[in-house]
């Protein structure tokens, strides 16, 4: 799939010295891109049916949890600053940061942030989809952890439903 996908020009050796493993050095070119307002509809679209869990035969990746942040906190009100670390088990944390409208999603970055959650990957990308809220997180999955102010809590509450009411259209 990788061979065909570097064939049609969709992705290529990467160069930055930061890649991981399990992305093989290889990232996006930009044809590649392109694709990514259509994974994310394609992911928005299928939400839904993950958040009701694993099967069996899946995995969990915080590439996806990454992906899913990038796909629903598209941005913030301009006043509003806040970080958020999601982390699950030994993957990868994702940061998501936010300040004067624009919004960063980091995978691999651990660096401090105001509000750090633990748990799921499902539950996490629930979270970022505005389909579960921190509470409902705190309260619906074993094991999970939430560990901030709670001024942090309302921020990132914050960023999450400024993104849930833009809907569809504006994302």
């Amino acid at each position: 799939r990788l061979l065909a996908l570097r064939n049609e020009g969709l992705v290529e050796q990467g160069s930055r010295l930061d890649q991981s493993e399990s992305s093989g050095g290889y990232e996006l070119t930009a044809r590649g891109r392109e694709l990514v307002p259509v994974l994310h509809s394609l992911l928005r679209w299928a939400t839904p049916m993950m958040l009701e869990g694993p099967a069996p035969e899946d995995h969990e990746n915080m590439r996806w949890v990454a992906f899913a942040a990038s796909a629903y906190l598209r941005s913030a009100p301009d006043e509003l600053s806040a970080s958020l670390r999601l982390v699950s088990g030994g993957d990868a944390d994702v940061r998501v940061s936010c300040a004067g409208g624009a919004v960063a999603v980091d995978l691999g970055d651990s660096s401090p942030a105001e509000l750090n959650i633990e748990g799921s990957t499902w539950a996490m990308m629930g979270l970022v989809s505005g389909e579960l809220s921190i509470e409902q997180l705190s309260h619906l999955e074993p094991g999970a952890s939430v560990d901030g102010p709670s001024a942090a809590r309302r921020r990132v509450g914050a960023l999450i439903a400024h993104n849930a009411e833009l809907g569809e259209d504006a994302r």
